[in-house]
């Protein structure tokens, strides 16, 4: 099982787009099986 972190890093505020881009970065990795992404319920987060 191969395992890796997927990580986006500004220097600005976390916003719905930056969110979009995580998710856009691990389908871009063409993973096979499960994802799970930890996420922690902030607002931008349920968009």
């Amino acid at each position: 099982m191969r395992r890796e972190l997927v990580s986006v890093t500004n220097t600005t505020v976390v916003n719905t787009e930056t969110i979009c881009d995580l998710m856009r970065r691990i389908v871009a990795l063409q993973l096979l099986g499960p994802v799970t992404p930890v996420l922690d319920n902030a607002r931008y987060q349920r968009h």
